[in-house]
């Protein structure tokens, strides 16, 4: 029993200098108020206590933007369908006449650009959509100008 006691000592004293506190971490901590927001909540307060009129505006988007409640709403009334732009018939075989001038396999070409072979396989077949950071790497590992497709004016 005297062995416990003395182990329990050195234990306590061990651990005198441990911080024990709960500590709460925070990624965004709240920003502190400054003296005008607290007086302008005192304000109102007094102002809602003694029944005075209160007038409140609404700040928000300037220049009549459209609320993203009112154009979803919009996306849901319509019946049309949305089919993204793929890559060109000219893209295409542009790409593949180049990748078959360097002697480059699907394969290859793709651990080139480090992309998978799939993506590569995707715009020779003409079912990507068109990713500009891809086609220049493909433009640099082919060491030539692959032709791009038109912007629609609209």
């Amino acid at each position: 029993v005297h062995g416990i006691i003395k182990s329990k000592k050195i234990y306590n004293k061990k651990m005198e200098g441990q911080n024990w506190n709960y500590v709460i971490l925070r990624s965004n901590p709240k920003p502190a108020q400054g003296p005008s927001e607290k007086k302008a909540d005192l304000v109102l307060r007094t102002a809602l206590q003694t029944g005075s009129e209160v007038q409140s505006t609404v700040k928000g988007r300037k220049n009549g933007a459209s609320q993203p409640a009112m154009s979803i709403k919009k996306l849901m009334e319509t019946d049309d369908v949305y089919v993204p732009d793929t890559v060109s018939f000219e893209f295409r075989q542009a790409l593949q006449r180049a990748r078959q001038a360097k002697n480059l396999t699907q394969e290859k070409l793709a651990q080139m650009i480090n992309v998978k072979q799939t993506v590569v396989q995707d715009y020779e077949s003409g079912r990507a959509i068109p990713n500009p950071m891809i086609i220049n790497a493909l433009e640099r590992a082919l060491q030539c100008r692959l032709p791009r497709n038109k912007k629609k004016q609209s």
